[in-house]
């Protein structure tokens, strides 16, 4: 199984469009099967930035693109609900179904992981893991 990690997009108004393209392509080339984006995916949580972030991240190609909020993500008062409308809603995964799942099953369950803010390290990330496996 391949896992790409990418991060610190930070899409808005300063961002350099030209080079989203090559980026994406990239991103593509390597054929991962899940790719992880651990935030920052605007600079200032502005409505428009989450909208592009949004459609640059539906561009990968890999069927599984799970998402984090960062804290340059948080700068909005709707913060929350901007994410989850154009990025997704994603803390921790699970199948929803019995074997197979697809982009849209792997979603957010803050009741199962009990976690408050969407700010993570390694250590809790463990503790998850544990929980789910």
């Amino acid at each position: 199984m391949k896992i790409l990690h990418i991060s610190d997009l930070h899409f808005g108004p300063q961002r350099w469009e030209e080079s989203d393209d090559n980026l994406l392509e990239k991103i593509n080339s390597y054929n991962a099967d899940i790719v992880i984006n651990t935030g920052d995916s605007t600079s200032d949580g502005l409505e428009q930035a989450y909208r592009d972030a949004g459609d640059f991240l539906n561009r990968i190609t890999c069927k599984y693109v799970i998402s984090i909020i960062g804290n340059h993500d948080k700068r909005n008062m709707n913060a929350h609900d901007l994410f989850k409308e154009y990025i997704g809603d994603t803390e921790i995964i699970y199948p929803s179904g019995e074997k197979e799942f697809t982009k849209k099953d792997i979603f957010l369950d803050r009741k199962k992981t009990c976690i408050k803010d969407n700010y993570t390290d390694i250590n809790l990330l463990k503790k998850i893991k544990r929980n789910i496996i």
